[in-house]
């Protein structure tokens, strides 16, 4: 089929290189010179495993091509899908600029093409309840001969495993009210559908709550986890293995049980806050969707309290190491990381920051320039920890699990770690003499304690 891809960000990308690895002839529209000028050399813009390759190979066998001419991407397109944007305003509400720029281009470019086969609009991007419907009565009313549909097919790509999540969805949703378009999403997704109730069809609105419910659900769990450190760090229990305890039970399931210092990226923030916003506008108060954001604005705060109060000297003039920057670990995407919160309580505090991570470098020294003066960004971990107070992990990159610990205890101020994803073994972190600090887990002293009496 012929797909166009407004918008080549994180989500457009990742779907037209899929589509176009799936046989469909892509043509991807990216306004952004510098970013067009990258994807038509080849290369990819962003980290995320397994893109580059596919990008490659769809490239060289001409199933993906990349322009800034909207009209000419458009002028045979069967689907068109609009992947633009739609971050949260000040104020917690969703900025819908870039999607009604977008959306205005394809229908000026519909109404002058005046084509006489179906095009499906389909709109990928998060938008709130009522955005499908009002583009299609927008379209209807400036393109009222086109032959076209809309419908609202939400995303549901984590980053770090995003290429995989596309090839092997969970489950496809389409929303909308033309057979005719449901037919075709079935068309253009039919090699991933092993199941035919994975592909789901409802209307407009429940499609679009359904992508905000996902991510509001997720950010709920990991929340709850994050609120019962509190409780396991007063009590003594271990959340870890309440995590187990909990997750074997069929009606809950693993997932999203991990505990550690906040949640961050490009979609639960703005997701969960547009979510509250969501139920304001109908007249309801969502207590459950602000506790989600509390508890995670808190744990942010509590893991940086925790690295003053645990220190052992005054944070003025103390040198700490962040380990981590991007907010999840396979991914160069810094938005909301808990690290940002971390540094700037540290660096307000008089504190030497030393910042690591093994993508997110770059993004971070750009988005924190103004502290340039108070951050040194390290090569390498052992590199930031030489000379240190104390390490801070932010991220859960499994590389910082191998590393030479007891080289690197011998060369720090004070052996002191604080483990922010619970990402390192207790036991090695004492035997190579650190202070070791997760969250909502006890001191392995304790532990030991209570093991000696069974």
């Amino acid at each position: 089929m012929d797909v166009t891809i407004i918008g080549c960000g994180y989500v457009g990308l990742v779907t037209g290189v899929c589509l176009a690895s799936m046989g469909h002839n892509v043509r991807g529209v990216e306004k952004d010179q510098r970013k067009l000028a990258t994807l038509q050399r080849g290369d990819c813009p962003i980290f995320e495993p397994g893109l580059h390759d596919l990008l490659t190979e769809t490239m060289k066998n001409g199933g993906i091509s990349f322009t800034d001419n909207v009209k000419q991407a458009v002028k045979e397109a069967e689907v068109v899908f609009l992947c633009v944007g739609t971050p949260p305003k000040a104020d917690g509400t969703v900025d819908m600029s870039f999607l009604e720029g977008a959306g205005k281009e394809v229908c000026d470019a519909l109404a002058e093409l005046k084509n006489e086969w179906l095009v499906t609009i389909v709109v990928k991007s998060t938008v709130p309840c009522g955005t499908n419907r009002k583009l299609y009565n927008f379209l209807k009313e400036q393109v009222p001969g086109a032959h076209y549909a809309v419908v609202s097919n939400p995303e549901f790509l984590k980053e770090g495993t995003a290429v995989q999540d596309c090839l092997n969805p969970d489950r496809i949703v389409i929303g909308g009210e033309s057979p005719e378009a449901f037919r075709m999403m079935r068309r253009l997704y039919d090699p991933l559908i092993k199941r035919e109730d994975h592909f789901m069809t409802m209307n407009w609105e429940s499609a679009e709550l359904t992508k905000y419910a996902a991510n509001s659900m997720l950010a709920a769990r990991i929340s709850f986890m994050n609120e019962l450190t509190v409780l396991c760090e007063h009590y003594g229990a271990d959340i870890e293995e309440i995590r187990k305890g909990i997750g074997t039970d069929s009606r809950i399931g693993p997932a999203f049980l991990r505990a550690g210092c906040g949640y961050g990226g490009s979609c639960f923030p703005k997701d969960v806050a547009a979510m509250e916003h969501i139920s304001k506008a109908a007249g309801y108060e969502s207590l459950f969707v602000h506790a989600i954001q509390t508890i995670n604005a808190n744990q942010k705060k509590r893991f940086a309290e925790k690295i003053a109060t645990k220190l052992g000297r005054p944070v003025q003039g103390a040198t700490i190491a962040i380990w981590g920057l991007a907010f999840k670990a396979d991914t160069d995407d810094i938005r909301e990381s808990a690290s940002i919160d971390v540094i700037k309580y540290l660096i307000e505090r008089g504190a030497t920051v030393r910042a690591h991570d093994y993508k997110g470098m770059e993004n971070m020294r750009a988005y924190l320039k103004e502290y340039a003066d108070q951050i040194e960004w390290s090569a390498d971990p052992v590199t930031a920890a030489a000379g240190a107070d104390a390490i801070a992990i932010c991220t859960d990159w499994p590389q910082y699990t191998t590393l030479p610990f007891r080289k690197i205890a011998a060369t720090m101020n004070q052996p002191i770690i604080f483990d922010g994803r619970n990402c390192l073994h207790r036991d090695v972190m004492r035997e190579n003499g650190f202070q070791y600090y997760p969250m909502g887990r006890p001191p392995v002293e304790k532990e030991l304690r209570l093991k000696s009496r069974v």
